[in-house]
Parts: structure tokens; sequence; C-alpha cells
């Protein structure tokens, strides 16, 4: 009897020590008591195409049931493509054209209020851009409570931004400063409050987050990132995204609902992977990468297509807007070959998804690179223009990159042998903003002589020939007038980017950074001039704005930060390294920039520099 009355007692202590070491490993975040409704999952992307389609592929795998608010810049208007209602998404539409970023960030805040209505207890998990978080947190934080956000995922818009911020990461020391600072910024009171300078590897030290990085363990590996950097990210959670991984796992429905989303026609390139041997061409990010790069690149294609004749060429076009122009002549060029233009929106990475990975590819640089044997990439053409100097493409043989130099045209900018003749054609040019126009038959050029020189005017801008490595190149012309505080005199061109003055012996090499005019003379050291109006330049000596003050907020439609005055008279922002002159204008000012066009912006009744 003793016996049975000891027994009876096991199972309670067996269910106490149960309850003892499960409760812990259940135990709820605060949002998650606080909020015990399905989470509502924030996809935002409104300027690239690489973490909008990361979003897509974890939207696919998402309980149908979950509510889902998506704005993606360049997937618009998926409800033709798929019932929203069956997986419970609200898609925002945002007006068409780059850099859409706090039109799109209000029509998000603004639903979102709406939705959380709707669902009352519900918290948020964010999946967005890291360029993105400084606008799209500074809202969310202001209108919603900190701790209804359960979750964020930011994704690094491939290896090469990557590498291009944390390469100055070597000279950047952060300290527990810099981490106050971060969380005094978006939780604290100081109206002098500070973002520190790249906190968007920092988030993770106020909220949950987890950082999504293309090819990270291979930059590892290379030892591409700096000892600073790795410090920063050994408290962080991230992933490295693996397309293939992605492939093997998601199932056959996942894949059609991402098919539909990216309006990928599967089937279609299906047929033509099984009927030839296929060969992928990238297209670039053509802004500001000179005009006779468009040849050579054209010139290169014709030479692969040549190198493979039995293949079928795809030509994917980057998704920007610049490159619309380029891809219109690309595909009046290969006319009778069997080229065809891939959607320019469709990411490259859902072939690897959908198991039709090309035979053979070259083209632009891409993160994607990194992930292909020796066998399937035959070339790549590195980027060295826009990017500062950075080599992204470190880790890849070398040999593979190709000098589109070899491959410029003898007279770049012509696409054919009519406009010698009748002053009509389609030829490509490149505007003094480094803009660049496709012309057709509705436009003509005139040839002028200026200083014995002979000058070809499109509309407003004239352009002049200069010989280079034994072929024709083409440089932007432009009268040039200098107001030195000893003499004034006019500068004649002499050959690329030489001039020599009008009045006297002295020639020097001229470099034009937006307003600024830097003039290295072959006999005397460099000087700078300012532009006063076109054509017109006077010696810098003193800072040109007079009123301005040394610091002062400006919201571009890419991005808001502080301008801050530096010792040589020029504007930095203060989150990045863009520097420029700023010239002051009734009701506003125009920065000229060093590495990109001028921009004027409008002072707002808040103090702030609105474009």
């Amino acid at each position: 009897m003793m016996m049975q009355k000891k027994f009876w007692m096991i199972p309670i202590l067996i269910l106490f020590l149960i309850g003892i070491y499960v409760n812990p490993l259940k135990e709820k975040s605060l949002t998650d008591k606080l909020y015990p409704q399905r989470p509502i999952h924030v996809f935002f992307e409104a300027m690239a195409t690489q973490p909008a389609f990361n979003g897509m592929i974890e939207m696919v795998q998402l309980p149908k049931d979950d509510p889902k608010i998506f704005v993606w810049h360049r997937f618009p208007n998926r409800a033709k493509l798929v019932d929203l209602k069956e997986i419970n998404a609200i898609e925002l539409d945002i007006t068409p054209g780059e850099g859409q970023l706090y039109e799109a960030k209000h029509k998000l805040l603004q639903a979102l209020e709406l939705l959380l209505e709707k669902y009352p207890q519900s918290p948020l998990i964010i999946y967005t851009n890291m360029n993105n978080y400084v606008y799209l947190f500074d809202g969310l934080l202001q209108n919603f409570p900190n701790n209804r956000i359960k979750h964020v995922h930011l994704y690094e818009d491939g290896l090469g931004e990557l590498f291009s911020r944390v390469s100055y990461f070597n000279s950047i020391s952060f300290t527990k400063q810099a981490i106050a600072d971060l969380k005094n910024y978006y939780y604290g009171n100081d109206e002098n409050r500070k973002l520190p300078e790249y906190a968007r590897y920092m988030m993770h030290y106020i909220m949950p987050v987890t950082y999504h990085f293309y090819g990270y363990s291979t930059a590892v590996k290379n030892k591409l990132l700096s000892d600073n950097f790795l410090n920063l990210m050994k408290e962080a959670t991230f992933k490295d995204i693996d397309f293939e991984k992605v492939a093997k796992k998601l199932s056959s429905e996942e894949k059609n609902l991402l098919y539909r989303l990216v309006d990928f026609d599967y089937e279609k390139y299906k047929k033509l992977s099984k009927e030839n041997k296929i060969f992928l061409f990238f297209g670039g990010y053509y802004l500001g990468m000179g005009v006779h790069l468009y040849h050579a690149e054209t010139n290169y294609l014709s030479y692969l297509t040549k190198k493979y004749p039995d293949y079928y060429f795809l030509l994917k076009p980057h998704p920007s807007y610049e490159s619309l122009n380029r891809d219109r002549f690309l595909e009046q060029a290969f006319k009778g070959v069997p080229i065809e233009m891939v959607n320019p929106k469709i990411p490259y990475e859902i072939f690897i998804i959908a198991g039709l990975l090309p035979d053979k590819i070259s083209g632009h640089c891409s993160s994607s690179f990194y992930t292909l044997t020796d066998e399937i990439l035959d070339s790549y053409i590195p980027y060295s223009v826009y990017e500062k100097g950075v080599n992204l493409m470190q880790g890849i043989d070398f040999s593979k990159a190709v000098d589109l130099s070899k491959f410029v045209p003898k007279e770049p900018y012509f696409f054919d042998e009519k406009i010698k003749k009748n002053g009509k054609a389609e030829y490509l040019l490149m505007d003094k903003n480094d803009h660049v126009f496709l012309y057709n038959e509705r436009h003509s050029f005139k040839k002028e002589n200026k200083n014995g020189k002979d000058i070809f005017c499109f509309q407003e801008n004239c352009f002049i020939p200069y010989q280079k490595d034994g072929l024709t190149h083409w440089g932007v012309y432009e009268d040039i007038y200098i107001e030195h505080p000893e003499w004034k005199d006019e500068l004649i061109y002499q050959s690329e980017n030489r001039y020599c003055r009008k009045n006297k012996k002295d020639c020097g090499v001229v470099q034009k950074r937006g307003i600024e005019l830097e003039i290295c003379w072959e006999k005397s050291s460099c000087e700078f001039f300012i532009k006063q109006k076109e054509g017109q330049y006077t010696y810098r000596k003193v800072n040109i704005n007079k009123t301005l003050e040394k610091e002062f907020v400006v919201q571009h439609n890419h991005w808001q930060d502080k301008l801050i005055l530096d010792a040589n008279d020029r504007y930095c922002r203060e989150q990045e390294s863009d520097c420029g002159f700023v010239k002051e204008m009734t009701n506003g000012i125009e920065i000229c920039w060093e590495y990109w066009p001028c921009e004027t912006f409008k002072k707002e009744d808040s103090g702030i520099y609105k474009k």
C-alpha cells in the first residue's frame, strides 16, 4: 500500500520536470506577448532589383494567411500576374522612374496605419534594402511602438555594394560611443542626436536583425573584408544568399508563385534551353561610363556571336532606365543573329532557381559571377568607372577580364554611314553631365570650326574628336574663359584634356569636376577655378558661399543627409563619401558633385533643402 502511494507521485514529478525544461524554450518575447496575432510582413524596396527579388523568395515561403504589404519599385503591377487575395497581400504602386524613396515610404506608412487597424495586435516583420533603413525606420519608429517590430531582414544590393562601403572600414573605428549614438538617435530625446556613419551595419544593436549578404563567405575566404568590419559583425546574425540552396528548398508550388511574381516565362526558357546551347550576356549600368564604351561593348558582343556561332544568345539588360536607349540600339544591331532581349526587370538568378543555368555567361560583372564555374564563365567586363576605383571582381580569374578599349571603333558615335551623307541617323551621345541620349532621324548635327578645330554640335552639346592609342575618341567641347588674379584669357583645346592659353604659350591638363575646373600647368603647379556661368571660370581662393551655413540637411530622392563644409570649400555628405561645390540660388542651392551631375534643391520652411 505504501509502495502504491509513492508511485502515484512519479507522473506528477515527471510533468513538473518537463515543465521546468520546456518553458524556457517556449518563453515568448515581449513583442509576442503584446501582439499575439499573425505578423504583418512588410516588403519595402524602392530602388533596386536584388533586394526586392530576395523579398519575393521570402514571401512565397510564408503562410498564405499571414498579412503582407509590399512596394517593389522595379516590379510594379504584380496584381496583373498574381491573385494577391490568394496570398493575403496588398500592393502599393509608386511613380515610375528611379529613386522614389520618399513617395514609397509615405505611402507605406499610410497603408500600414490602415492595416494595423485591421490587425491591432500584429507585430511587424520588415524586409528591406540596407540602403533604405534610415528612411524607413525613421518613419516606422516615430509612428509605431518600438517593440512592435518583431524582426528586420536587411539585404545588401550585391557584393559590389558591400565592397564599396566596407573598403572605408580600415580607417573607421567603431566604439561603444557609436552604438550609444545609434540608440540615442532612434530612442533618445536629444535634439542634436546624430546617426553614426555606416549605421546600416549596426542595426542589430537596437533591434532583432538578420543581415543577408551575397557572396559574404567568398569575401571572408578571400580576405576581402577588413578586421574592423568583421569584428563589428561578430555579434550579428547574417545569412549568405545562395540561390542554388534556395532552388533545392523551394517546393514546386512556391517556385511557380515566384515565377509569376517575377513574370518569368519558365516554359519558354525551358524550351529554348532544351533546343539550344544558351549564351547569356549581362548589360551594364551605363550612366557615366563613356560613350565609346557602348560601341566597344556592342563590338565585343558581336565578337562573341562569331566566337560561338552555334549558340543562342540572350541579352539581359540592366533594369535601370539609363540603359533603355542603349538596349534599343542593341536590339537593332543584331538583326539576323539569333539573339533575344530578356526583360530587363527579370533577375538573372531566377535562371538558377529554375534549373536553367545558361551554358556560357559574359557581360558586366555581377555578384553572381562568384558562384559560376570556369566552364560557364566565359569572360567579364569589370566595372571601374562609377565604382570609384573599387575592384569588384577580386577573387575571380583576372585572365577572363575584358579590356573594352580593344573593341572601341574608330568613329564610336555614329551607327551608320548615313550621317556622313545627310546629317541624319541614329547615334549615341553623352552630354556635359554624362547623361546618355539616343538621337534618331528627327535630330541633326552641325559641323563648326572653333580656333581651327572641327567640332560637331548636337542641339546644345558640342563634341570634338581626338586621337588616342591609334583610335578616334570624342570628348565634350566647351569654350573656356579664365579669369585669374593676374590675367584673363581663353583656353584653346589641343588634344584630349590638354589646353593652352590663347595669348601666351602656357599649357596644362584640364579636369572638370562639376562646377570646379582644375588646371595642372606644365610649367607650374595646379590651380582651381569655379564656374560663374557657361564657359566662364574664376580663380578659387575663398569659399564661394558667403551666407550658407557650414552644416545643413539635404533631402534627395535617394537619400537624406547632412552636408558639412570641409577645408577645401567642398560640402561633403556625412554618411557617404560624396562631395561637391554648392552655389547659392534664389530660394535654394545648386550642388555640383565631383562624380555626379549638378542638382538643385529648394529650401523648405523647416530649413531642409529638398530636391
